[in-house]
């Protein structure tokens, strides 16, 4: 999963946090200028800065070099998520401090592997594939893949991540501000699995399923995906009942954007569709019944904070700004044919969400994007899937009940269907500021 952390110019470590060596100062003196304080970890702190221009892998290390640090050696998840979150979702990726050597991928730091991310299962053999590594652009393979790695020769121009440490009198420093430095929101609790990656949960009561996605979403967090069976059982423990995943059956990715890599269904369920997870036995089912009702299970990776601050400004590339009469400024873009959990799935894996709508202006916008096109929302549910609540609809006069997820006509009106492993556009939309 691809975890929400913030990004400041400063970090302050819980006061109750004995150890000097996990506090640093809050003056940003430190990682002034275009530098950013990132902790992975409490015991994980340095500066960063990404640096937009295109070098070859020997001159973005020089590059970084001459600004006092060098290129990132990664050693864990956290670190990856949160270094990818800032060089964003480009059309290049930024070279890492990773390159392969004598047949085997080395950090610059020289420290052997502990933690890897590959965009294929392994890293491909072959000289023409190339021997420096960095995050995949979205033009880089056929699809997105949040925080993952891949190599290219290094002679390929991409942008760079630099990081350099704090310096030794930052660790001696005294906090001005208690803050805790992972903190799971009120009533979350906090689960530390074995690889040492930690998620937040709650479990919400019974729903249907478009209305406990768009709950999860409303609090920062994203109806649960699962990644592992110490995970799986986990779930099962704290549901009351059978409870949904964010997970359609024919999807490849997660509604939190996250990709498969583990399932335990049950049988094959080519004609079904919503994910639950047996409260008896741990198993998966799937089911065209969005309408029913189960458990729900939100989950959010701890925050290093929870402060952010919004400024106006431009919106991605390839997306458009559009602003309605009621001074509202959004930005949207339209993916080819995938089906509607992957669609979820993909917008957030850039930062928004599938398109929710709520103005006849806005409507008659959308539509112009090409049809039929998903939307983010089921027919019976009360929220959109981005968290937000129902101010304008224009279903189809008719009945749509037994059926689910809706999609937008050249017609401008809006339909239902329990097939959604049909394939449709989706649009996704975002605020048009940016989030610091």
């Amino acid at each position: 999963m691809l975890p929400v952390f913030l990004f400041l110019p400063f970090a302050v470590f819980s006061s109750a946090q004995s150890d000097p060596h996990n506090q640093v100062s809050d003056n940003g003196e430190y990682c002034a200028g275009e530098w950013k304080l990132i902790c992975s970890t409490k015991d994980d702190c340095s500066c960063f800065q990404y640096v937009d221009t295109n070098f070859t892998f020997e001159i973005a290390q020089k590059v970084c070099q001459s600004l006092g640090g060098d290129l990132p050696s990664i050693h864990s998840e956290g670190k990856n998520n949160l270094i990818y979150i800032l060089s964003g979702d480009v059309k290049h990726g930024a070279w890492i401090g990773l390159k392969r050597k004598n047949r085997v991928f080395v950090g610059i730091d020289g420290k052997t592997l502990r933690y890897e991310s590959w965009n294929d299962a392994k890293p491909r053999n072959g000289a023409s594939y190339g021997n420096c590594v960095h995050y995949v652009g979205y033009e880089d393979e056929d699809y997105i893949e949040p925080s993952k790695w891949s190599h290219s020769p290094c002679t390929e121009l991409r942008p760079v991540m630099c990081e350099k440490p704090l310096p030794i009198q930052t660790l001696n420093a005294q906090p001005v501000k208690a803050l805790q430095v992972n903190n799971c929101p009120e009533n979350y609790k906090e689960k530390c699995f074995e690889n040492n990656v930690c998620y937040c949960y709650s479990v919400k009561p019974s729903m249907i399923w478009g209305d406990g996605v768009a709950i999860c979403r409303s609090e920062g967090a994203y109806m649960v995906s699962i990644h592992s069976s110490e995970e799986n059982n986990y779930i099962q423990d704290i549901i009351p009942n059978n409870a949904w995943i964010g997970r359609l059956y024919n999807s490849t990715y997660w509604v939190d954007g996250s990709r498969t890599d583990y399932s335990i269904w049950t049988s094959s369920y080519a004609s079904y569709s919503t994910g639950l997870i047996s409260k008896t036995n741990g198993y998966w089912y799937a089911t065209n019944h969005t309408n029913d009702a189960a458990s729900v299970v939100c989950k959010i990776v701890p925050q290093v904070q929870s402060v952010t601050t919004a400024q106006l400004g431009p919106c991605p590339q390839n997306y458009t700004e559009k602003c309605f009469n009621d001074n509202t400024c959004y930005c949207y873009t339209v993916k080819s044919k995938m089906f509607w959990g992957d669609g979820i799935a993909i917008c957030r894996s850039e930062g928004g969400d599938m398109v929710s709508i709520h103005s006849s202006e806005e409507n008659i916008f959308v539509r112009e994007f090409g049809n039929p096109a998903w939307i983010g929302k089921s027919y019976d549910s009360t929220y959109w899937v981005d968290g937000t609540s129902l101010s304008y609809d224009n279903w189809y006069p008719n009945d749509f009940t037994g059926h689910s997820i809706g999609y937008i006509q050249n017609s401008g009106y809006w339909y239902a269907t329990y097939g959604i492993d049909y394939t449709f556009k989706v649009v996704c939309r975002m605020p048009a500021y940016n989030t610091i």
